[in-house]
């Protein structure tokens, strides 16, 4: 699973003269980003979501770590 969603990644090398990284066309397109990104810290790394969808998915998050939680009895 892992490697398949990782391939949608790409290497970022070089920043502009401002500091600024490209992302590429496709995995803009790919993540629904348009005007708009989510910001958000996963362990080692970041992800760039459009918020719209990420308040989807944290929303569905909080549910099951909530699930979870019952049923380990916390």
């Amino acid at each position: 699973f892992a490697r398949v969603f990782a391939s949608q990644s790409d290497l970022i090398s070089a920043w502009d003269v401002q500091g600024r990284i490209r992302i590429k066309d496709e995995l803009l397109a790919h993540a629904q980003l348009v005007d708009q990104v989510q910001l958000v810290g996963a362990w080692d790394h970041f992800e760039l979501w459009n918020p719209r969808l990420w308040q989807a998915a944290a929303a569905l998050d909080a549910t099951t770590m909530e699930d979870a939680i019952r049923y380990i009895g916390f």
